[in-house]
């Protein structure tokens, strides 16, 4: 059998597998083995890792389009001297991806303009990176989903959707009034996801509505990581907690320590 034969063939093998990347790079690695003297395996593992290398750049398109980020900020884009107040250590943790293991949620809370949109949206992306599926979404753009799908009979895959990515971005939390209705499709998605993926959310300190803070028992209480001050949050029996924060209130003070939102 001819060269020519073997290496036509050898590029159908890789067309047939679907190892495209591989094919278009065979000729130039071909010639670079030939000219380095590189053995049958230093070969392969080149040709393949080209292969490796595309097929992760797919999968983090892919995760990218479904994430629906409204902008694909990144931590080095946030200014953190802008924005003193916000504990910098604490957000490069939290983009490390730790709080991932044990689906701990995060909430940011703050005025208006500090950049909590961002930040939420910073550690989703960084999410992505690791090779997680986040989803994006407002908490209108939600409720407004769940009360289409009570309509159409879609509930359960609803909710389904929502329970799936490993993180789920609840953005503009009370930032217009929200019905009782929505504020309990809000409650049952958290629920749902509780010790199987984090909710990343943010509000003004005067948007956690009373509709939220049910008391719970301890046993029941999805895991909170706050980045504002002593919170009250509702857990998944229908109670109330309250957690320290490791951190101060994102863009200056503005809600006391202790007090319960209302």
């Amino acid at each position: 059998m001819s060269r020519d034969t073997v290496y036509q063939q050898l590029r159908a093998h890789l067309a047939y597998l679907n190892l495209t990347a591989a094919a278009e790079a065979l000729p130039a690695h071909l010639e670079e083995a030939r000219q380095q003297d590189l053995g049958h395996t230093e070969f392969l593992e080149q040709l393949l890792g080209v292969e490796v290398e595309a097929t992760e750049a797919r999968r983090w398109n892919s995760r990218m389009r479904f994430a629906n980020f409204p902008t694909p900020w990144q931590l080095e884009d946030f200014d953190f001297t802008a924005q003193p107040s916000v504990d910098e250590k604490l957000v490069r943790e939290l983009a490390a991806g730790a709080y991932l293991a044990d689906a701990t949620n995060v909430l940011f809370i703050g005025p208006p303009g500090v950049g909590k949109t961002m930040l939420a949206t910073i550690l989703g992306r960084a999410a992505v990176d690791g090779g997680h599926r986040v989803y994006y979404t407002t908490a209108a753009d939600l409720a407004a989903r769940c009360r289409k799908a009570a309509l159409e009979g879609r509930w359960a895959p609803t909710m389904r959707f929502f329970s799936g990515p490993k993180v789920l971005i609840v953005d503009e939390l009370g930032y217009l009034p929200m019905p009782a209705e929505d504020a309990a499709s809000l409650f049952q998605v958290i629920s749902r996801r509780y010790q199987k993926g984090s909710v990343i959310l943010w509000s003004s300190p005067r948007g956690l509505d009373t509709r939220f803070m049910r008391p719970c028992d301890g046993s029941s209480c999805p895991p909170i990581r706050l980045v504002a001050g002593v919170r009250w949050w509702s857990g998944a029996g229908g109670g109330c907690t309250r957690l320290r924060s490791t951190s101060g209130l994102i863009g200056g003070p503005g809600a006391g320590s202790g007090s319960r939102p209302g």
